[in-house]
């Protein structure tokens, strides 16, 4: 899903909140429940359009992204109280979120993004499966009574709002998730791939990729970095911010071997790839259609 993050005077830090919600839901508690998780492309953008105006916001990212954050200083006012999602159109949902630095201070400000996102989901479901399903975050079902807001502040609780949600929305999810993936020759879903993810994390055009060019060039790819969250990618030393490895269309694969190194990436180029790096311990193939295309780079 992509998901669109707009900073409207937010005097609160809110940088690292963005990059746990992120993570919650790419996190084992969420694979736990939807084995893939939620594979969420964060952009983030600080505005000058006030709420008043930031209609015109969602219009430019109607067909672009499939949520969009308005997040503004608790001092502002007005509506909501706190977060509010609502649906702009058919395949876009909104959400208006307030910030400050009391609520931030005790680690309010992620989990209120996650549980906004969690209201999103039944919007972006209608689309999918053509009817509203129920939405069980600010009344839960618990014992047969609807209980409000129950564990709200334990996103990680097994039997809280959001783990209730979650296994909701899984049939949609899952189901469309054990049919999309397909079986690989050479590579393993759950196979490392470094920073704590898997070779499922990738994107399915680059993990077909892979197998493909691993049959051409005849010998085993290690891969020792795929998808990286955007808290892995920042403490990596030598990542730029605006690695494809945060979308999953990057690989960085170990190679010492000249002749080996060589081969790879003339098999890369015969399949199209338009950016790829080169170490002296490995090859970094990459799939970004976004970022500057026909380059070829040392790290060394």
């Amino acid at each position: 899903m992509k998901v669109k993050i707009y900073k409207y005077l937010v005097k609160a830090h809110i940088d690292d909140d963005i990059v746990k919600f992120g993570d919650y839901f790419k996190c084992d508690f969420v694979k736990s429940i939807i084995p893939n998780g939620f594979d969420l492309q964060i952009d983030v953008e600080t505005t000058k359009v006030s709420k008043d105006n930031s209609k015109s916001l969602f219009d430019e990212c109607d067909g672009k992204y499939d949520v969009v954050f308005y997040m503004y200083d608790t001092a502002l006012g007005g509506m909501p109280s706190f977060g509010l999602t609502v649906k702009h159109s058919k395949t876009l949902a909104v959400i208006y979120l307030k910030c400050d630095t009391h609520s931030d201070g005790v680690g309010y400000t992620w989990k209120s993004m996650c549980h906004e996102f969690m209201h999103a989901i039944p919007i972006l479901l209608e689309a999918k499966i053509g009817k509203m399903i129920g939405d069980h975050m600010d009344l839960t079902p618990v014992n047969g009574k609807l209980i409000p807001y129950y564990k709200n502040e334990e996103p990680f609780a097994p039997d809280g709002n959001f783990a209730v949600s979650l296994k909701y929305f899984a049939p949609y999810y899952t189901v469309q998730a054990v049919k999309a993936v397909p079986s690989y020759k050479y590579f393993k879903m759950n196979e490392s791939t470094g920073g704590g993810f898997t070779f499922a994390d990738l994107k399915p055009e680059l993990r077909s990729l892979l197998d493909i060019m691993r049959g051409e060039c005849g010998f085993p790819f290690v891969i020792n970095s795929g998808y990286r969250s955007k808290a892995h990618n920042a403490s990596l030393s030598d990542a730029v911010g605006d690695s494809a490895h945060l979308s999953g269309l990057a690989v960085d694969i170990s190679c010492s071997d000249s002749t080996k190194r060589y081969k790879l990436t003339q098999v890369a180029y015969s399949h199209g790839i338009k950016r790829l790096g080169e170490a002296k311990s490995f090859v970094h193939i990459d799939m970004s259609k976004t970022l500057p295309q026909n380059v070829k780079w040392r790290y060394d």
